[in-house]
């Protein structure tokens, strides 16, 4: 277990016994008294041993203990002296915050206060990880005065840069929630001047999302020029800037500029900028209706997979084939398709979209376009060399001819050897197949010797499944129906007698659903007029 989900844990227990007996704090306060922290800020490692997990597990362990007994003050004495322990010298960040929040719970919010004020400034590898804890106490209480208070006080401090700029980002995240444009675009200016540039673009990295998250077009032009004023500005800022002008002049309306916009980007090899604006433009084109912009964000990509990363080009494939997944639309696929094949995008690419839609696609009825999906499947079979991934294009393309009762070209297809390797597959299909094609041409009794041939192989390979029974009693009536249709009355007689026996045995399972007992009581109801017909 790593040392966050020991500290995570600790916490959840904190959470449901409380710490004041009597009066324990809701369950929602316990739960946002911290917030999670990064291994750097905690002062873990990545690489540890069972040995140095144990002793802090074993505190942890030792501490929900206490807290079940209610004992507060024991829980407290004991995390503090682990403080000191040589053996949790690298988890003083988690036990400190594991304080803080056992301090909040029992309600001595002053003294954590003076507490961590005092620990901020003098030891912030200690306590940075607890920099939320009495901020998240107040918001859980949904008291955002005293918890903006309280960031202003730490902010008057003077801290280290790591805390003042998440400090900034707080303030700024408030005076966004009041509507105080002005005074946000003021903490910015004096941040941006004030702040290392890395910190600086921290801050405003997290205030550009949340004002585009509120489509706030406006108050998002102020801020980029804002950024954009700054002279000799750090090349991350610069970035920022370029990347939220184009997302500005998406959520302005002006899509064809941002793509252009966006189209320059892929040279830098931004991979984190890419995603982020290729998602706020395709969001930003599919809420403004504009199937076009879509098309033409998705091919900006796919028009230079020379220099665009292949995660950003399975992006584009699938927001461009997306764009045809809905029935409306279903009638474009097979162009999307060819025209990413045209564009040279890697069968393996086109995979999961194609294979996504296929039988979905099939589900409208429309003959013309499940025979183009089917030559597309073929197609695609063509072009890829590992035999699994051929498979699966050709096993689209049998179901396809089999849905369209062609089965002239699904015994082709067998006959050039798919799946010839899988014995148990040939054993079952193959006789299935060319008993419907035999039954297609006329060739009535060829017909029922492979439906024969295919119910020994089903029950040899399923011999007790709960489906065996019903395939046999269908099958079984299907060569009854085809004796009786060449004037073979005993014969035909004999096979419904046998069907009836199979879809009786099937009623005895518990393995049909009801719909399923439903569809074998009414083959059974016409098996019998048959019978009776004789």
């Amino acid at each position: 277990m790593s040392r966050c989900a020991i500290y995570m844990s600790c916490l959840f227990v904190i959470a449901l016994t409380g710490c004041r007996t009597g009066t324990p704090p809701p369950a929602d306060v316990a739960e946002k008294a911290s917030v999670p922290v990064t291994a750097e800020e905690t002062g873990s490692t990545t690489n540890q041993t069972a040995a140095a997990v144990n002793p802090l597990r074993d505190l942890f362990t030792e501490a929900r203990e206490l807290l079940g007994q209610g004992d507060t003050n024991a829980v407290l004495e004991k995390l503090e002296q682990a403080l000191d322990a040589p053996e949790l010298s690298d988890d003083g960040p988690a036990i400190y915050k594991a304080i803080t929040s056992v301090m909040l719970m029992g309600g001595r919010v002053e003294e954590t206060k003076t507490r961590l004020a005092a620990s901020f400034k003098a030891e912030p590898d200690l306590s940075m990880s607890s920099l939320g804890g009495v901020r998240h106490y107040y918001l859980a209480q949904d008291d955002r005065d005293s918890a903006h208070a309280w960031v202003e006080q730490l902010l008057g401090l003077a801290l280290e840069d790591r805390m003042t700029a998440t400090l900034t980002t707080w303030q700024l995240e408030e005076y966004l929630h009041r509507e105080d444009v002005d005074r946000v675009c003021a903490i910015l200016t004096a941040a941006l001047k004030s702040q290392p540039a890395e910190r600086a673009a921290d801050v405003v990295g997290s205030v550009l999302a949340r004002v585009v998250k509120a489509e706030q077009a406006d108050l998002l032009a102020r801020i980029l020029d804002l950024v954009e004023g700054v002279p000799d500005s750090s090349p991350r800022l610069v970035q920022q800037a370029a990347v939220y002008r184009i997302v500005l002049d998406a959520m302005r309306g002006n899509l064809p500029q941002a793509i252009d916009a966006f189209s320059g980007f892929l040279d830098a090899g931004d991979l984190a900028s890419l995603r982020y604006l290729f998602r706020s433009l395709s969001t930003q084109a599919q809420k403004q209706g504009d199937r076009t912009a879509v098309d033409s964000l998705c091919l900006a990509v796919l028009d230079r997979q020379e220099v665009a990363a292949e995660a950003i080009q399975g992006v584009a494939v699938a927001t461009y084939c997306g764009a045809a997944a809905s029935p409306e639309h279903f009638a474009e696929y097979p162009t999307r398709i060819t025209k990413l094949l045209e564009l040279g995008v890697s069968p393996e690419m086109i995979r999961n979209p194609f294979v996504g839609q296929y039988r979905t696609i099939f589900k409208t009825g429309d003959a013309g376009l499940a025979r183009a999906m089917i030559g597309l499947a073929e197609r695609l079979s063509a072009l890829v060399d590992d035999e699994q991934a051929k498979d699966t294009y050709l096993g689209l393309a049998l179901d396809g001819y089999v849905v369209l009762d062609d089965y002239r070209k699904a015994v082709a297809m067998v006959d050039k050897g798919f799946r010839k390797a899988d014995s148990d597959w040939q054993a079952v299909m193959v006789p299935k197949l060319r008993a419907h094609l035999a039954m297609e041409e006329g060739h009535t009794q060829e017909a029922i010797q492979h439906f024969r041939e295919f119910m020994r192989a089903a029950a040899a390979q399923t011999p007790d499944s709960a489906a065996l029974a019903q395939t046999l009693g269908m099958n079984a009536a299907r060569i009854g129906d085809l004796w009786r249709g060449i004037g073979e009355a005993d014969k035909a007689q004999a096979a419904y007698v046998e069907a009836r026996a199979h879809y009786n045995q099937a009623l005895k399972s518990d393995g049909h659903t009801p719909e399923q007992k439903k569809s074998i009581g009414e083959q059974l109801s016409r098996i019998a007029s048959q019978l009776e017909a004789k």
